[in-house]
């Protein structure tokens, strides 16, 4: 085999990796309810028709659960 064909192999495996990572960290829940952890927010979602959709969500009061780094749909 080749030492390109090695090296394209290699990155694609490395890719797949990092995926797979990024595709588990994902599925982590928080393990307490809203009411738990005193969340109060507003979720509201619009369909364009398009194939896109626009999510819009309002947090008025992060409760126990602070800071909020950032937030994967």
């Amino acid at each position: 085999m080749s030492l390109r064909k090695q090296i394209t192999m290699l990155f694609f495996f490395l890719a797949l990796m990092l995926t797979l990572q990024d595709a588990r960290a994902i599925e982590f829940g928080i393990g307490q309810s809203k009411e738990e952890l005193g969340l109060k927010y507003e979720l509201s979602v619009t369909d364009h028709g398009t194939g896109r959709v626009t999510v819009v969500l309002d947090i008025t009061d992060e409760g126990k659960l602070k800071p909020i780094n950032s937030i994967s749909l």
